[in-house]
């Protein structure tokens, strides 16, 4: 699985107010100094009033635009919510950080021929690599509106919202465009990714992710009030690019569901890849220990939750992979601390197994958020724990 990118949207710092031109270098500042420059790119909503928004926004001014050009650390990625998107492509394109170009195929006769446009600009952060052309569709626009030309775009942005303004609900009926889309790119062998749009806030980015995390061009989450109207904006950032994983055989399937009803409930985002076939569904641990541990030893995800029924079978096989240190986590205290405490002091567990039939569910929950909550002590600790991987 790919890792998450995160697009943080400035329309939050602009939206409904007055603002001068010559503003947009503290907003950068500000937006940068609240991000830590952790985010992946910077979301531009480049609005003009039309048929498909009502009024235009702050970024269709192209001295704007250009001020950002020259000020940014980041890739900038372009939503057009034009009804003519000729009028900026090129402009937009030729910029030295633009990376991505949208427009909305509600607004495109021709869009592969807006597609061969933009890929006809160097992405110039990027060496020997096009500005990448994404298409978006309305919340009611259906996905058949992106299928011919679903081969030729690199990115297909799903609005979760209707175009125009912050702080809308996001549109739960979404949630199962995400994974028909998923499917679509899937089962064509394409390499497009899924940017999603709208409403997204550490407490739903879970629907998101489970419903396109696993795209194989990967997932662009955009977020205005969700990062920069959240009190820790680094943490949330974090939270939704490092989803916990979550993975079960079908002996543990019941407490892992119990796990997920957690996360859900606290806000936590999460990936769950099954089983979701139930305790009747006979599937193998090896297959979950293999999926879950694989990623997290990437690096492209921190840690994960795996579930079997006694925890055994799982540790052994997330435990053959680079950089996991997978815990079989079970009911007993030493010195007042319980293992799951101890297991993240310590050993920094980056992989908590619990057995669903050898430790009592209540208790396991208890013990999730322990170790969910639970810093490494670091020091002569992170010391040892670097000689889990030193060669034999």
């Amino acid at each position: 699985m790919k890792k998450i990118c995160i697009s943080p949207s400035l329309l939050y710092f602009v939206e409904g107010r007055n603002v001068s031109p010559f503003e947009i270098d503290g907003i950068l500042d500000l937006a940068s100094r609240q991000t830590h420059f952790l985010e992946d790119y910077t979301h531009i909503d480049l609005m003009e009033k039309g048929t498909l928004v009502g009024h235009d926004s702050y970024f269709r001014n192209m001295e704007v635009i250009e001020r950002m050009d020259e000020s940014t650390r980041l890739g900038l990625d372009f939503h057009l919510m034009v009804d003519n998107p000729w009028k900026y492509i090129e402009h937009l394109s030729a910029m030295y950080n633009t990376e991505i170009v949208t427009f909305h195929a509600e607004a495109a006769s021709d869009p592969k021929s807006l597609v061969d446009r933009i890929h006809g600009f160097e992405n110039r952060r990027r060496n020997n690599e096009h500005v990448k052309a994404g298409i978006a569709l309305n919340p009611k626009t259906p996905l058949d509106a992106v299928s011919k030309i679903l081969p030729y775009v690199d990115m297909v942005l799903l609005m979760s919202v209707v175009p125009g303004a912050c702080n809308q609900a996001y549109d739960d009926s979404v949630t199962g465009k995400i994974s028909r889309l998923r499917d679509m790119i899937n089962e064509k062998g394409l390499n497009t990714i899924i940017q999603v749009d709208g409403g997204i806030k550490q407490g739903n980015a879970y629907k998101v992710i489970n419903a396109g995390a696993d795209c194989a061009g990967g997932l662009i989450i955009v977020s205005g009030s969700g990062i920069y109207g959240a009190k820790q904006p680094v943490e949330v950032i974090d939270a939704m690019r490092h989803p916990v994983l979550v993975g079960a055989d079908h002996g543990g399937v019941d407490l892992k569901n119990k796990f997920i009803d957690i996360f859900q409930g606290d806000g936590i985002p999460y990936f769950d890849f099954g089983t979701h076939g139930g305790p009747d569904v006979s599937v193998d641990h090896p297959i979950f220990a293999r999926l879950v541990a694989e990623n997290i030893s990437s690096g492209r995800y921190k840690r994960g939750i795996l579930v079997c029924g006694t925890g055994i079978g799982m540790s052994i096989g997330a435990n053959r992979f680079e950089n996991v240190r997978a815990t079989v986590l079970y009911d007993a205290s030493v010195d007042g601390k319980r293992i799951a405490q101890l297991a993240r002091e310590h050993n920094d567990s980056n992989l908590a197994i619990f057995g669903s039939r050898s430790m009592d569910h209540e208790t396991a929950k208890k013990d999730l958020y322990l170790w969910l909550n639970t810093p490494h002590l670091g020091g002569k600790y992170t010391a040892r724990n670097g000689m889990f991987d030193m060669p034999g």
